[in-house]
């Protein structure tokens, strides 16, 4: 039976289920080396989930950086099924300076691509390099970068198995561009790469990146100052990189466009691309989340997230994850805020695929969290899960979870992983094991010296 036609069934299992569900933790890595060192929240960029991905035999990958003298160095490391850490890898770059892993895939054989920044020549370049799944070993590298330096920031693994890695670029007296750039999956050589740059001396921030089923590549992020950005949307040929369309999200806001940041991007089964991210609107920021026709790049809708009561004149609302379930309908996650005082909430949205229409809204109820915000999300048999952190009276942060039913939008169940230490701690990533269980990337909220990994599943 079709795969989509199976999750759609089990979607629709889901709505009827009475009983509670919980997760149940199976397993805590040990302290793996690194971190990511996005503390606190950010507004305009995604927040961690490119640091962890998992392979079919159901390993899971995730790196990060951590200090080493004066310098940064990047950490890579697997850990299997049942716990054991099976290998670690670090990387110093030729002049042993600052050296950060930002993000991690793993293709079809089980070697993970990992791309971040390196510095080289006095400049930062986008660093890619691939490992030998089986024991860490280094099995190609390659460096890119504009005239005064660059940055990776995502990579992705198409269906022939060739690299793409998107980050930014910058050029004398230009500003930041969009980098993209594809490798030959097995000997890292450059396929091609293609810039983007909307505006001189302004800032164009490549945040997210996805493959279609034709091997075409998306790539989203946000063109402009801050105050006067866009969501700047592209598709390149995957064969060639020839630039296919460009799209352009900016409404205006008292007579003028305002900032507006694209921080995710999924694609469905037509391979029409679904992004999501900030938009400044009326009360302060909304989730903004637009769906385009594939092949021309005209917009198909567009749908606005505000939670402010009627009559609450500053309210914010950011959107930091989207996924598509096995009937292309759309979900989004983040956080919800009044900004007078922050008391940050999660909160979900689910979406019609067909037309945008908001099916439902859940907004975290946890009953001894000061404040809570979601930025990780997986939509699957089991249901819509969101993960980020709370904040108990104390103040001290938690990795937290929350799952809903995808057809009502009920809370199925809700789940603190403490994590033992006297640090703060969240959840950086939260990605499907492949058999029913999860991991959970675990970092510490202010440090970036380590993190950790957690395997659960959800039992009845």
């Amino acid at each position: 039976m079709n795969s989509r036609i199976i999750l759609s069934a089990a979607l629709m299992a889901l709505a009827g289920a009475a009983q509670a569900q919980s997760p149940v933790v199976e397993w805590t890595s040990p302290r793996l080396d690194g971190g990511t060192g996005l503390n606190g929240w950010s507004c305009c960029r995604p927040e961690k989930t490119n640091v962890m991905a998992t392979d079919a035999a159901g390993n899971a990958y995730i790196v990060g950086y951590r200090p080493l003298g004066p310098a940064t160095v990047w950490s890579v490391s697997k850990v299997d099924a049942s716990g054991a850490l099976l290998w670690q890898a670090s990387n110093a770059g030729p002049e042993r300076r600052f050296d950060y892993a930002y993000a991690v895939a793993v293709d079809a054989h089980g070697d993970p691509v990992v791309t971040g920044r390196s510095s080289q020549g006095g400049w930062s370049n986008m660093l890619t390099i691939k490992y030998s799944g089986a024991d860490g070993s280094l099995l190609w590298e390659q460096r890119f970068r504009g005239p005064e330096g660059g940055s990776g920031s995502a990579v992705a693994i198409d269906p022939a198995g060739d690299v793409i890695v998107i980050g930014t670029q910058r050029g004398r007296y230009i500003g930041d561009d969009y980098a993209t750039v594809k490798y030959r999956g097995s000997d890292g050589a450059q396929l091609w790469a293609s810039g983007y740059g909307r505006v001189s001396n302004e800032s164009d921030t490549p945040n997210a990146l996805a493959v279609d089923r034709s091997g075409n590549v998306f790539v989203t992020g946000s063109s402009g100052r801050d105050q006067f950005s866009n969501f700047a949307t592209i598709k390149y040929d995957g064969a060639t990189g020839a630039q296919q369309w460009v799209a352009l999200y900016a409404p205006q806001v008292w007579g003028s466009s305002v900032a507006h940041f694209a921080l995710d991007l999924a694609v469905d089964s037509r391979g029409d691309p679904v992004v999501t991210g900030k938009s400044d609107g009326a009360r302060n920021n909304d989730f903004a989340t637009v769906k385009y026709d594939g092949a021309t790049g005209a917009q198909r809708w567009a749908a606005r997230f505000d939670s402010g009561p009627s009559g609450a004149i500053y309210y914010g609302d950011e959107a930091k994850a989207v996924a598509i379930d096995g009937n292309d309908d759309v979900y989004v996650t983040g956080g919800t805020a009044g900004v007078r005082d922050y008391n940050w909430r999660m909160a979900t949205v689910k979406y019609s695929g067909v037309d945008g229409s908001e099916v439902w809204r859940a907004i975290s109820q946890l009953p001894w969290s000061t404040k809570d915000s979601a930025y990780a999300l997986v939509v699957d048999a089991a249901g819509v899960q969101v993960a980020g952190w709370a904040t108990d009276a104390a103040g001290k942060y938690y990795p937290t979870a929350i799952a809903y039913s995808p057809v009502t939008g009920a809370q199925l169940w809700t789940a603190t992983f403490d994590q033992a230490s006297s640090d703060n701690t969240s959840v950086s990533a939260l990605k499907p094991a492949g058999d029913g269980a999860y991991y959970l990337g675990i970092d510490h909220y202010y440090t970036r010296e380590a993190h950790f990994i957690k395997r659960y599943h959800v039992a009845p």
